[in-house]
């Protein structure tokens, strides 16, 4: 029966997995990167790309807004009564049993 290639062994046939050049590159060499001059264009980009993409959102308006608010303002106040409703009765109920050891 044959065996599965593991790493320890050295059977998995290929080489290394570190990165493919010895030298390292900071990244000021990679990105050409003279006097901060390439930082500013690249962030000028990036504030156009960020408005464009604004304009594509889809805003709801201030109705929807106040219909969803009061949605999830009124479920949290059901689920917070729900809760005080289970819970007080329970926690008594356990109050008596520590008290007399039931």
């Amino acid at each position: 029966m044959a065996r599965a290639p593991d790493s320890k062994s050295g059977r998995w046939g290929f080489e290394s997995l570190q990165a493919c050049c010895s030298e390292r590159i900071s990244w000021t060499e990679r990105d050409g990167f003279r006097g901060g001059v390439r930082i500013f264009r690249h962030l000028k980009k990036f504030i156009v790309e960020v408005e464009a993409e604004m304009k594509k959102v889809s805003w709801t308006t201030r109705k929807e807004l106040v219909a969803s608010t009061s949605v999830v303002v009124v479920a949290t106040l059901l689920i917070a009564l729900f809760i005080f409703i289970v819970d007080t009765p329970l926690s008594r109920l356990i109050g008596l049993i520590l008290k007399y050891g039931v």
